[in-house]
């Protein structure tokens, strides 16, 4: 269900998106970018479930969006990324819906710090 609303209403991009939902995490200390792991169950249009795991959301948001100059060393284990988990023989591409989580991530990070 979470990743259908910030999808519905026309939005084209997670940033987009993000209005759906903007009050679901405000109440999360640090927002959902602050969190190790967000795990996300996804349906593809009604008849399929898969789940989306993204891993250290902050760290993907990478230096331009931080603000850092650098960005510190990272150890292999803490790489940020977004897991897909599909037990369909031929599953579908899921390079939008990817795009989309990231661009939802972002538009949650800037909205967390304004400045």
């Amino acid at each position: 269900f979470f990743f259908q609303k910030p999808a519905s209403a026309g939005a084209a991009s997670g940033e987009e998106g993000w209005s759906n939902v903007q009050r679901w995490t405000r109440s999360l200390p640090g927002g959902l970018v602050a969190q190790k792991f967000i795990i996300l169950p996804i349906n593809e249009h009604n008849i399929h479930w898969w789940v989306a795991v993204v891993c250290h959301p902050r760290r993907a948001l990478g230096p331009d969006v931080l603000g850092a100059q650098e960005a510190p060393p990272v150890l292999m284990a803490e790489q940020p990324r977004i897991v897909c988990l599909d037990s369909a023989v031929e599953p579908l591409p899921k390079d939008r819906t990817m795009e989309f989580l990231r661009g939802y991530l972002r538009r949650e990070w800037r909205d967390r710090h304004p400045d």
